[in-house]
């Protein structure tokens, strides 16, 4: 008597199936079949016994077990039987490729896993410098040629077909910014007109979902307001954003970052604003001063001096409105003398009376400053133009 079979048969939950086992015997023997460790005997309906072997008109979850195929010569008394280990199994539906937000961003570790529903194995396509783990395609490094079609084989015993699937593979570039230029400016009053601004541009990164936004040195949103503006007009197509201040004004002065955001990542830079004022040289200077005033410039008399080396133009100054002693004691004297270091485009400009239009950096008179006097308290060491609402903020000591 010979008994044919394959010891792991596979069954699919609430299908019908076919458990294989056929007996070849002379005289012809008699099968019967059995279930579990016990050996309890299968009766139908829900099982038939045909040539082939045992049919399950409907699997249930109890039917994961062993079976006994049993043949049994009545003639000549030989018996023998034949184990069979029934598992049940799913054909491979579902199929899919996953991977987390931001896949694959450059220069980092991509991991693409593979699902699918049914027991099964998986096979994922890759080259030498990928790291297959169970489902789990691992890309170390991640570069623009880590782009392309990836694809996964899902099978099992059962399902030996089973179902392949393919993903698209995008490399997610993080943003990088070009740094910006330090502006550094000179606030003056009478020249409220003067504008500057920064430009923040992304040098490198991926457009997708890419945005750019200033802040305040305190993270808060930079607000179009006190004659600050932002420009995103060429954010689209330049990848770039503008914060303009016009006209300058010394609350501008401070530290402004550029923020950039993709899906990959935030970077930031920084751009500083640097607004000189008056008032801000001036509380500097008189920290080491010992006799200093501040008033009203009322006239000027320029004389040019080219004997020295850079020439020196020499003023006599006088201050006869709104004097005030900010440091010791000035006495009487209205009339300074004041000497100038001059570039040589400003000797070129002056010649018998003062052009400011051409010198604006000369003494203007009307405007205010503050003095810092040597000590014959006659020359004016340095000369500081203020504005009058800066005056009562100035300290005063007149020890």
């Amino acid at each position: 008597m010979e008994m044919f079979s394959e010891p792991i048969q596979y069954a699919e939950l609430n299908s019908v199936v076919l458990i294989k086992c056929r007996v070849i015997s002379n005289p012809s023997a008699e099968i019967s079949w059995f279930k579990g460790q016990n050996r309890i005997e299968l009766l139908p309906p829900n099982y038939e016994q045909t040539n082939d072997g045992l049919k399950i008109n409907r699997v249930s979850s109890t039917d994961n077990d062993i079976f006994w195929c049993q043949a049994d010569v009545v003639e000549t008394g030989e018996s023998k039987d034949y184990q069979i280990q029934v598992v049940l199994a799913q054909a491979i539906t579902s199929s899919k490729i996953i991977c987390s937000s931001p896949c694959a961003v450059e220069k980092r570790t991509a991991t693409l896993i593979c699902e699918a529903s049914g027991n099964n194995h998986l096979i994922v396509n890759g080259l030498s410098k990928f790291i297959v783990r169970e489902n789990r395609l691992i890309i170390n490094y991640v570069d623009q040629t880590d782009s392309g079609r990836y694809s996964c084989h899902a099978f099992n015993d059962f399902d030996q077909k089973g179902q392949k699937t393919e993903y698209i593979l995008n490399i997610t570039i993080p943003p990088r910014l070009s740094p910006i230029p330090q502006i550094e400016v000179n606030f003056d009053e009478n020249f409220r007109s003067k504008q500057v601004g920064f430009i923040c541009r992304v040098e490198r990164a991926s457009t997708e979902s890419l945005s750019l936004e200033w802040l305040y040195a305190n993270n808060t949103p930079v607000q179009a307001i006190n004659d600050i503006s932002i420009d995103t007009t060429r954010l689209t197509t330049q990848h770039l954003i503008e914060l303009n201040f016009n006209p300058i004004r010394r609350e501008h002065h401070g530290n402004y970052t550029c923020l950039a955001k993709n899906l990959a990542d935030a970077i930031s830079t920084v751009a500083q604003l640097i607004v000189r004022s008056g008032y801000q040289e001036a509380i500097n200077k008189l920290s080491n001063a010992e006799v200093a005033f501040v008033g009203r410039l009322t006239s000027v008399t320029p004389s040019l001096s080219i004997c020295s080396t850079p020439p020196v133009n020499h003023y006599t100054l006088k201050f006869e409105n709104e004097l005030q002693p900010l440091k010791g004691s000035i006495a009487t004297i209205y009339e300074f003398h004041y000497e100038q270091k001059m570039t040589d485009e400003q000797i070129l400009n002056i010649r018998d009376t003062l052009d400011p239009t051409n010198n604006i950096k000369a003494p203007q008179p009307g405007q205010l400053y503050v003095a810092i006097l040597h000590a014959d308290n006659n020359t004016i060491e340095t000369l500081i133009g203020i504005e009058k609402s800066d005056v009562p903020l100035l300290p005063t000591s007149t020890k």
